[in-house]
């Protein structure tokens, strides 16, 4: 429902659907795509563990990203979708480990490193486009089969 333009939710369902996140991360993803409203630029960068073990369905990183950190959406068992863009130059180490709903991923021709166990233990990862000939691959970047498990800070 909008009021004098400003939208209410009357179920939180109403909210993922529209938005791919719970109202209580809604916070972060605003901040990663920067604001017009407070003309503050969208960052640079997705740093280590960000949004590990979050509620995360979905997730469309802004064109202002250059890399995506370390565990970054580590452990996101929920994430079903996630669009990287093609500013995105690397991918760290496990930074989508353990993502189980994962189904599909394309990483962009800019993408020029994706590290160790990026995408590990994505269970149920299938399709898999990397649209760069000269991308480093890390080992075992999309291995299945095992126990996830976060590393303690």
């Amino acid at each position: 429902e909008e009021v004098g333009g400003a939208e209410f939710f009357s179920i939180e369902e109403d909210f993922m659907e529209k938005y791919g996140v719970r109202p209580e991360v809604f916070v972060d993803v605003k901040a990663l795509m920067g604001d017009s409203s407070d003309n503050i630029p969208g960052v640079k960068g997705i740093g280590e563990c960000a949004f590990a073990q979050r509620p995360i369905i979905s997730a469309e990183i802004p064109d202002s990203v250059k890399f995506i950190g370390d565990f970054a959406f580590g452990e996101c068992t929920e994430l079903e979708s996630i669009r990287i863009p093609d500013s995105v130059e690397y991918i760290g180490t496990a930074a989508f480990q353990c993502c189980e709903k994962l189904k599909s991923v394309t990483v962009p021709s800019s993408v020029k490193s994706i590290g160790e166990v990026a995408f590990g233990y994505c269970e149920s990862l299938e399709d898999v486009n990397i649209m760069g000939g000269d991308t480093r691959i890390g080992m075992k970047a999309f291995i299945k089969q095992a126990d996830c498990v976060m590393p303690q800070a």
